[in-house]
């Protein structure tokens, strides 16, 4: 019974980062994954890049990269398996892209994503969502559990995305994220 994005009226325009700041609860990860396709508002219209989120779903989905703020991963797999599987349905320049940045993070590749940390975990998803050369990225919570360090690089990366043109969104419980 609860309406969980009711009346929210929201255009964000090309390139640059906006930001969803709220607590737990506000319907940042709904508006997320009603964005991305993966939950179907009752009423309602939203549209990506000029496509129907309802009805152009899979054009619109090619056209973005989504980082989930709950983490739910392969724990059999090794990391870069994760991160081919993350990547399926992408060209091989994005899973090259994807290589890249895990190494950037020094990630364990080889081993096993279950002995990962929860930091480790959001740098792998990070990096999928960042290889794909795509005009929208939907990043939820992306820096939580990194430490202070790992925190700057993701923002350093986040910024030079922007500049480049993509169009960023993020949601967050810290106020300053991203200045």
């Amino acid at each position: 019974d609860k309406q969980a994005l009711k009346g929210i009226d929201l255009d964000v325009g090309p390139g640059g980062i906006t930001g969803l700041l709220g607590p737990n609860g506000s319907g940042k990860s709904t508006l997320m994954r009603c964005l991305t396709g993966l939950i179907r508002p009752n009423a309602g219209h939203a549209e990506v890049d000029g496509l129907a989120v309802r009805g152009d779903g899979a054009d619109v989905r090619a056209r973005l990269t989504y980082s989930p703020g709950e983490l739910h991963l392969y724990g059999e797999m090794r990391g870069d398996e994760h991160l081919h599987w993350l990547l399926r349905g992408r060209d091989a320049d994005a899973h090259g892209r994807g290589l890249e940045m895990a190494e950037r993070f020094d990630l364990p590749r080889k081993r096993k994503v279950r002995g990962y940390s929860h930091g480790m975990k959001r740098q792998l998803c990070f990096a999928a969502a960042m290889a794909p050369e795509v005009r929208l990225r939907i990043l939820d919570e992306i820096t939580d559990g990194l430490d202070p360090s790992r925190r700057g690089q993701v923002l350093d990366i986040l910024r030079e995305d922007a500049d480049s043109g993509t169009t960023l969104l993020l949601s967050s419980h810290h106020l300053g994220e991203v200045d």
